[in-house]
This record gives structure tokens, sequence and C-alpha cells, in this order.
């Protein structure tokens, strides 16, 4: 993802520690991974690797001019840190290393829901058609695709291959530029029910056939690239992956915690 948020401190190797982590949550999340904004950052030019604080997936950009930048106390996240994408080239992609782990567990395997949770300010003025985050391109890889479109809406694809399964997309107006907005991605293997929420507002499509299991297609990368998409300029603060969906009381518990947490207002 390439957030458009250039960052006051210096930009010589930093390591972010502050703030909230895996530690502070409830096992009842059921974490699989999480990027905190405070936490696991390393800076070079801008953010060159984002490390996972569950088990220390690498996010990570070694081409400088790639590398989104970084801010220790972002004000439209409620001064948490966060990372800026520019929307014309930085991103961050999920470690070669850790690909089979992370895709093949979620993304890409019939049998496993999936649930994303993700902080995010997208500015006004960002340009339409641009990922956020996924796994492939829109209309090409096994997986899903996640992005801003007109009309200040978001839209996700799931794929086998080439060919769209489901599409889920919100209504107009669904992005309010330059505010903190909790997003909340997910997919449940047995319905088959693809869904979208940005903070109280949902879209969902029921998917035409199951997912492919299959190799990691397309890695896991944060303001993905790939025709007919290409990167988001957009903000990121939190990104959380869990095994499994969360009931109405996990919700709430969560809408709570990044509302507090972010001033967010889901």
């Amino acid at each position: 993802m390439r957030i458009g948020i250039h960052s006051g401190i210096p930009r010589s190797a930093h390591k972010a520690n502050a703030g909230g982590g895996a530690a502070d949550l409830p096992s009842t999340w059921d974490p699989f991974e999480l990027w905190d904004g405070n936490k696991g950052i390393t800076t070079a030019t801008g953010v060159s690797a984002w490390a996972g604080q569950i088990s220390a997936t690498g996010s990570i950009q070694s081409t400088p001019g790639n590398q989104p930048a970084y801010d220790a106390s972002d004000s439209v996240f409620n001064s948490q840190g966060s990372a800026t994408f520019d929307g014309s080239g930085d991103v961050l992609q999920v470690d070669t290393a850790d690909l089979s782990l992370l895709n093949q567990r979620f993304f890409h395997d019939d049998t496993t829901d999936w649930e994303i949770l993700m902080v995010m300010s997208v500015p006004t003025g960002a340009p339409t058609g641009r990922t956020i985050i996924g796994t492939g391109t829109q209309d090409g890889a096994t997986g899903f695709a996640f992005s801003y479109r007109g009309s200040n809406t978001l839209r996700c694809n799931l794929q086998n291959g080439a060919t769209r399964i489901a599409r889920a997309t919100t209504a107009a107006s669904a992005v309010v530029p330059d505010a903190a907005q909790l997003l909340r991605l997910n997919y449940n293997t047995t319905s088959k029910l693809l869904s979208l929420t940005i903070d109280a507002v949902t879209a969902t499509d029921t998917s035409t056939a199951v997912v492919d299991t299959g190799d990691a297609q397309g890695s896991l990368a944060f303001s993905a690239t790939g025709a007919p998409l290409s990167n988001a300029q957009v903000g990121v603060a939190y990104v959380f992956i869990s095994k499994t969906i969360a009931d109405a009381s996990r919700k709430s518990e969560q809408n709570t915690y990044f509302n507090t947490r972010y001033g967010t207002s889901a």
C-alpha cells in the first residue's frame, strides 16, 4: 500500500516500538498476524520493512523510491504511527519466506475462513481504480484485490485466476476523505459470502464457486500492483488478519477498540 503521509522524523534507521500491539488484544480475537504502525517499523528512505507482531511476518520494500513514508504520530490516526503510500509506486509486499504460510493458509484456500481489519485513510483527491491490499491483480490472480474506486466507493474482487467469482462494492460516499476509517473484509467458505464493511457501510456478494486451493499465485501486498489496477494513495495505521470471522460480540469489542485508539467511526 502506498500512503501519502510524510514523516517528520529522521529517515535513518528507525524502529517504532510504542503503542498497542499483540499483547493488548484479547485472545478471543483469534489473531493470525497483525501489523501495527507503532511497532516493527524499519525506515531507510521510507519504510523498508514492517514486521508482523504475531508471527513476525515481514512486509518489505528494498527499493528506496518505492518505500512508503512513515509518520510516528499521524494526526489523522489520533497521533498513532502510520505508513503513507504515494499512489505512484510505493508498495510493501510480504517477504518471500513468509508467502506459503500466509497466502496458502488463507487467501488461496477453499476451506479456511479469513477476516482482515485495517485502519486506513484515503486523502482528498486520491486517484481511483487503485489497489489498497490484495494478493494479485483485480482480474487475473487467484485470491482477492481490494480497491478504491470512483465516487468514494470501495470494491473487493474474489478471483479464480481470470474468472471473477465474487465482487462486493459499497455505495457511493462510503469513503470519507482524510478521515481514519475501519475496514472489515472477510470471506466465509461455507456460505461463500464475501463481505466488505467500511465503518458502518456494508456490501456483500455470494461467490459463484469456491476459491481454488493452490500455490502462492500472488503475494499479499499493501498497495498491491497489477493491471488493470495500480498502487493506491492511502494511509495505513493497522492491519489485522484473523483465522475466524468475528461474531457480533467480538465485532462490537473490536469497533470500540479501534474507535477509541484511532478515532474511527465503526
